[in-house]
């Protein structure tokens, strides 16, 4: 009943009280179910919902809704880790504020602020590979597989724009980020993030205060306006490494404007690198990395558009190792000036500058080391991939043909750099592919640049400045040379244009390549250079220069001792230039040249084992060449041979205007001797000068020297290097050399050390093509054999006697030789055709010194016999004129003796002595006066007194009557006859025998036997000789005033010449 009327009172109530009790009887309603049933019933059902859709425990330790503020909170929320107990996303506290007065007010759906504090998520990749897996697959997994089908397309609608939303403040405070890959160990750590987000407005636009141009699409208000703090963000991101990233700027929807104000600094990029562990090989010790710039991106038209402004970047302490061992690194590299146009395509770097980068880098067998651990390595492929045809390539040919001109319609970027900076840079490289062991050093690298426009609009300039070391122990820190070089790149001409200087490089760090090829000491040396060039892709190459190389000195390798140097090598005005093809040398100045030649005990000079000996190509490396030939040849038939240019067909034009020599020596030593022979030539001093390899005429040679610094020593004349055959004229002459210098070879070669003498030498030489005409004029003053040595290689002929045969009464020996030869001829030398030609003029002396000698008078007459007629001693006309021609040339040599043995005939001396006997008993017995003239036995008389006497002597001398003689010889002549008859064939009966006929050959019969019956005896054939001599004596010395001190009689009974009917002569010296 109380009821009622209770009831019934409060409708009778005023209609604002009973409204306002129903207002406030509703806001408890609403207060008590979002404020106390809500929030309890979503934490008891959320996290149960979220395990079951994600698959993942979801915790949520409380969410608590303010129904009077509209703000709803959740705090310590989590998603636990697929298998482990631990946070994989979570957050402190999430609070969301609605602002329901301003969505009634401004009818825009606004959210007054959303904090989100202290969030947590972390990201782990499990496996890599194509079933790459992360600690969130498991989850995307559970999502799909608890989606519902999908619906039937729809027609599609027209596309919707951007609803209008408002969220006027968004924070997200204390971030934690954890990022890790169990594929490579990288794990990077980002522990605080702040994100702010102010005055979002979906269809606001930025105003000029932003920064826009009022004119700016970006710039211009759509139709709900804008303030000055719409879409503002920041954005900063702490690493664990005490990096910084921060982004400021704002940002529209429609149309898209995106401005930002990017700021990194130290960055590390060594949790970055395990990420590349499988791509390269080396490791990332340190390095952080700085970067500013301004950012916008805008849309235009439906395109977008980029521009960056005032950026920078900079590289700091970058260290790239490979086990433990800093093979690259950069301290400093910054990049100024930054700007970039997506729309202009355009990119503008005001500077870019690294400071004192090092390099260090291998080099072996295996090639750079650097190249191998800096290319990214690349995995082989497991498909396969057919090959394309060639109907397929010659389409892909074409298709690029025919897209040409549209690829040069379109704008390419245009990029500028202003300048580019390398300061304080070093590569240190460890050289072992070709020598043993070398360490070099390449550091003070400066470079710079001026503007580089991709354009190429301008020539680049460059100016480089580096310093050389090299040294086999290890990396030296002082400079071994200098290299500075400034010009002038052309792109567009594809040419090169600039200076180059090098100074005082050291060549002995160059001795570990030398030795792999020559066995000798570079133990100092110095190149030094200045030049300007040009050079373009053509091949075109424009050089002048001057080179120096200075104090050089190359010891051989086996006795350390100096081989070859000098002071300086000056070449002045050097030119080279392609285009003409021309090499032009003003001036070769060659200071205080040294060379040194010595031969061994074993007989080997210092130079022969210079080059070191190559083993020969293996039958592999070999077979290998002959294939890469033979595909090459193949190669050239299948395609067309080009022709070869004028330029390539004519021959470098070379034209050196002097070569000087000033104060040069040499030495020759040769220890084979004994005792040991050492001489030297100094003070050489000259020139060669017009050397021109087009103008076809010879360079004139004007050298001049001492022997031991006395003896006068020069070569005059002229030559032609260039000529297709060598052509020379040379004239080389030693004047008042001391020949005792020479005893070792003398006594070595000759038999003979030399007391006393002096040599003088002209020696002109010319060379026509393959052919060799020589003119050498020897002449030897007083020279005096000394000793005998007991050489084993001298000479076996009698030295003495050349001597003699070839020094003149004023003890002179003067030689003229003319030589010739075939340059082509494998055994040509010029040192052997002289050596023969003198060799050749000794022999025939010494062999045939009666030739000699008459050639000494101009006579071709034999002079080493005198001819006597048979079984006679005196002269006739011929032997007279011998021995007066004799006479004469051993005047002309007076240190010549000559021995004269006479000689007999042992047959037709005796003969005609047996005859001579003979004839004097007839002429006895016959009591003749005087036989008849040229009495023989054919002409002997048939009658008369010597009849008789010849039959008287024949009966008692042989004990044969005449008769019986007579038979004989009658049966003799008729037996003639009778066969003469029979073959004549007559059978007439054959004549009596003619009775003068048988006298005529009685007595040849019995003279012929009475001379054979006498007997000379070898004493009066000895008489004979003996006579023949003393002739030949008395001649020469009353007829011919040869003294008679030099004429020797031989004995000639003890051992008879019995050859020639004569006398033979015989030579000795005083």
């Amino acid at each position: 009943m109380h009821s009622k009327n209770r009831i019934s009172s409060f409708s009778r109530k005023p209609l604002w009280l009973r409204l306002s009790v129903y207002f406030l009887l509703i806001y408890l309603i609403y207060a008590l179910l979002a404020g106390v049933v809500l929030p309890a019933v979503l934490k008891a059902t959320v996290p149960d919902k979220l395990t079951d859709m994600l698959g993942r425990e979801v915790t949520v330790k409380d969410i608590s809704v303010n129904p009077f503020l509209l703000r709803a909170e959740v705090s310590d929320f989590s998603i636990k880790e697929a298998e482990r107990n631990e946070n994989f996303f979570a957050f402190q506290a999430l609070t969301v504020d609605l602002g329901f007065w301003q969505t009634l007010t401004s009818f825009t759906p606004t959210v007054e602020n959303i904090a989100l504090h202290a969030p947590y998520v972390q990201l782990h990749r499990l496996t890599g590979g194509e079933n790459t897996r992360l600690n969130v697959s498991d989850i995307m997994d559970t999502l799909a597989k608890n989606a519902q089908p999908e619906e039937p397309e729809r027609a599609p609608e027209e596309q919707a724009g951007i609803p209008h939303i408002r969220l006027n403040h968004f924070t997200l405070q204390n971030g934690h980020i954890l990022l890790s890959d169990a594929v490579t160990g990288a794990r990077l750590d980002y522990p605080e993030l702040d994100i702010t987000l102010t005055g979002l407005d979906t269809l606001a636009t930025i105003t000029e205060q932003s920064g826009k141009s009022a004119d700016s699409p970006e710039a211009k208000s759509s139709e709900t306006g804008s303030s000055e703090t719409d879409n503002a963000y920041a954005f900063q991101l702490n690493t664990a490494e005490g990096g910084k990233v921060n982004l400021k700027g704002d940002f529209q929807l429609s149309p898209l404007v995106f401005n930002s104000d990017i700021r990194l600094s130290d960055i590390a990029l060594a949790p970055l690198w395990p990420l590349s562990n499988d791509i390269i090989d080396v490791e990332l010790i340190d390095g952080r990395v700085d970067l500013a710039l301004a950012f916008s991106l805008f849309e235009d038209n439906a395109s977008l558009k980029v521009t960056v402004k005032d950026g920078s970047f900079g590289l700091h302490s970058l260290t790239l190792a490979r086990q433990d061992e800093p093979k690259i690194t950069v301290p400093e590299l910054a990049v100024d000036g930054i700007e970039a146009s997506l729309a202009d395509k355009s990119i503008s770097v005001d500077k870019i500058a690294v400071a004192d980068m090092q390099v260090n880098a291998l080099f072996d067998d295996d090639g750079l080391d650097l190249q191998r651990y800096l290319l990214p390595n690349t995995a082989p492929s497991t498909g396969s991939t057919p090959p394309a045809t060639s109907t397929q390539a010659s389409g892909s040919a074409g298709s690029s043909s025919a897209h040409t001109p549209a690829s040069e319609e379109e704008s390419g970027w245009h990029v500028v750099l202003n300048a580019f900076e390398f300061t304080g840079g070093e590569v240190a490289l460890n050289e072992k592919a070709i020598a043993d062991n070398m360490f070099w050093r390449i550091f003070n690298i400066n470079l710079t640049t001026g503007p580089v426009d991709s354009q190429f609009t301008s020539p680049v300039h460059y100016n480089l400045a580096l310093s050389t070391s090299g040294n086999p122990e290890g990396f030296a820190t002082e400079a071994t040379g200098t290299l500075r070089s400034e010009g002038d790149i052309d792109v567009t001409a594809q040419q090169v244009k600039g200076a180059l200087t090098l100074e005082d490089f050291l060549l002995s760090p160059l001795q570990q390549y030398i030795s792999t090829y020559a066995n000798v000491v570079m133990e100092s040396g110095r190149l030094s250079t200045q030049s300007s060039f040009t050079a373009d892709a053509s091949g075109t190459v424009d050089v002048n220069a001057s080179v120096s190389l200075a104090d050089l000195a190359i010891l051989d390798n086996q006795k350390k001792a100096p081989l070859l140097k000098w002071q300086a090598l000056d070449v002045a005005n050097l030119a080279f230039n392609t285009t003409a093809n021309t090499l032009s040398i003003d001036n070769v100045m060659l200071r205080e040249p040294f060379a040194k030649l010595v031969i061994d005990e074993n007989k080997h000079t210092n130079i022969s084992d210079i080059i070191v000996s190559r083993p020969p190509a293996t039958e592999d490396s070999g077979a290998v060449s002959v294939q890469a030939a033979q595909v090459e040849g193949a190669e050239n038939e299948e395609g067309d041979t080009p022709e070869k240019t004028a330029d390539e067909k004519s021959q470098l034009a070379i034209t050196v205007n002097q070569i000087s020599i000033k104060n040069g020596n040499a030495y020759f030593a040769d220890n084979s001797l004994t005792p040991r022979f050492a001489s030297g030539i100094e003070s050489l001093n000259g020139t060669v000068s017009q050397l021109d390899s087009a103008s076809g005429k010879a360079a004139a040679v004007d050298i001049a020297g001492k022997i031991d610094n006395y003896a006068p020593v020069s070569l005059k004349g002229s030559i032609d290097p260039f000529s297709d055959a060598l052509n020379l004229d040379l004239m080389f002459s030693v004047s008042g050399a001391e020949l005792t210098s020479v005893n070792p070879y003398s006594g070595t070669y000759m038999g003979y050390y030399i007391d006393k003498g002096l040599l003088s030498l002209d020696v002109q030489y010319k060379l026509q093509g393959d052919a060799l005409e020589g003119d050498n004029h020897v002449v030897i003053d007083q020279l005096t054999l000394g000793q005998k040595s007991d050489s084993e290689q001298a000479l076996s002929l009698p030295l003495g006697l050349a001597v003699a045969l070839l020094q003149d009464r004023n003890g002179v020996i003067d030689l003229g030789l003319e030589v010739s030869g075939d340059v082509d001829s494998p055994d040509f030398s010029f040192g052997s055709i002289i050596l023969n030609a003198i060799g050749n003029l000794i022999t025939k002396a010494v062999t045939a010194p009666f030739s000699f000698l008459a050639s000494l008078v101009g006579s071709d007459d034999t002079l080493n016999e005198v001819t006597f007629a048979a079984g006679s001693s005196e002269l006739d006309d011929e032997a007279t004129a011998t021995l007066t021609t004799l006479a004469k040339a051993l005047k002309k040599r007076p240190g010549l003796r000559l021995n004269i043995e006479g000689t007999v005939n042992a047959v037709t001396d005796a003969g005609v002595l047996a005859e001579k006997t003979l004839q004097d008993r007839l002429l006895t017995m016959s009591g003749a006066v005087a036989l008849p003239a040229n009495l023989t036995a054919s002409s002997y008389p048939v009658e008369g007194p010597l009849s008789g006497a010849l039959k008287q002597a024949f009966t008692e001398t042989l004990g044969i009557t005449v008769e019986e003689e007579r038979a004989k010889i009658i049966a003799q002549l008729t037996t003639s006859t009778n066969e003469k008859g029979a073959s004549e064939q007559t059978e007439q009966t054959p004549p009596e025998v003619d009775e003068i006929r048988v006298q005529r050959a009685l007595h040849i019969a019995m003279y012929n036997s009475l001379r054979s019956n006498i007997d000379i005896s070898p004493g009066q054939l000895a008489a004979l000789a003996d006579m023949r001599a003393k002739a030949v004596k008395r001649y020469l010395i009353n007829d011919a005033d040869i003294d008679a001190n030099r004429l020797f009689q031989l004995n000639s009974r003890h051992h008879l010449q019995e050859d020639v009917s004569g006398a033979t002569l015989t030579l000795e010296v005083d």
